[in-house]
């Protein structure tokens, strides 16, 4: 079975990389969330007790915010949506300005909708979430700070050297090393 093809291998700065370890762990935290709120609403079903609804509705935020919140995650390890067909080229430089102009227009696309969160967040409304009471800025506090994530991160795949090629096959700690011939 393929496995599919690893992005470049980086170094990232400090922050970049405790940004990445608050990301995942929120991630994980939501992910725990959905896991756990599910369970008790399926619970609940068979039990003689009246349901409480906003298990679901806090699950289905949760679900919002896993999605939000891995965005600039997946983004800075390489791990989102990619244009492979690119990387076969063998034109490096053009191969290497494909990559900025797609980090550019990643950057543009994520500060765009990072803006129009915080508008959401900043105009209180004074709108509640039906089930819980919980207000809506809330809900829209996540997804400012995974587009704002995704922004940064953009900008400094820009400029982070990249080290090794998306389809060099792995190399395998016990594998010989290759002999050179003269």
């Amino acid at each position: 079975m393929d496995e599919a093809p690893q992005p470049p291998a980086r170094r990232e700065p400090r922050v970049l990389h405790w940004l990445s370890t608050l990301e995942l762990a929120l991630g994980c935290l939501a992910l725990a969330t959905i896991l756990v709120l599910v369970l008790l609403q399926a619970a609940q079903r068979y039990l003689p007790v009246s349901g409480w609804p906003w298990t679901g509705e806090l699950a289905r935020f949760s679900l919002a915010w896993l999605t939000f919140v891995m965005v600039g995650y997946l983004a800075g390890q390489g791990r989102h949506i990619v244009v492979e067909a690119v990387d076969a080229l063998k034109w490096k430089p053009v191969v290497r300005a494909v990559r900025i102009f797609s980090h550019l227009a990643v950057a543009a696309i994520a500060i765009g909708f990072a803006a129009a969160c915080y508008d959401l967040v900043s105009n209180d409304t004074g709108q509640v979430s039906p089930a819980m009471g919980m207000p809506m800025i809330w809900l829209f506090v996540i997804p400012l700070i995974g587009f704002a994530s995704t922004a940064i991160r953009s900008v400094a795949l820009i400029f982070l050297p990249e080290t090794g090629d998306r389809h060099d096959p792995p190399s395998e700690p016990n594998d010989p090393a290759p002999e050179v011939t003269r």
